[in-house]
């Protein structure tokens, strides 16, 4: 299975910098662990993907859709993970670049007792 991200911030992403997960969107889940099909399965050619017939092969939220009034390809700078393997990709140029997932802490603004 692999989770399909698109990136708020797609649009500014620059390979090489870091992406923050705040800025991630889960759009849709495909069945598959090959990412150029999740990719493929993700992009508008005629019309939206996600009008398009997959099956039990790609799964989106409903609501999440209809909120968005449909969702755009997925691009440069949006991510794909492998959920079995816990593997983190983004969209490249050419490809797809693994990238290392860094949680960043959230600083604990409560008073201490």
């Amino acid at each position: 299975m692999i989770n399909v991200f698109h990136n708020k911030n797609f649009t500014d992403w620059k390979s090489g910098e870091e992406i923050n997960q705040f800025d991630l969107l889960m759009v849709a889940q495909v069945r598959s662990s090959h990412l150029e099909k999740a990719f493929q399965m993700t992009n508008s050619v005629e019309q939206g993907w996600w009008i398009e017939n997959h099956g039990e092969d790609l799964r989106i939220d409903q609501k999440l859709l209809v909120q968005k009034r449909g969702f755009r390809s997925t691009s440069v700078g949006d991510v794909l993970v492998i959920v079995e393997r816990q593997l983190w990709y983004v969209v490249s140029a050419v490809g797809f670049k693994q990238l290392l997932p860094v949680l960043k802490e959230v600083e604990n603004d409560s008073p201490e007792d």
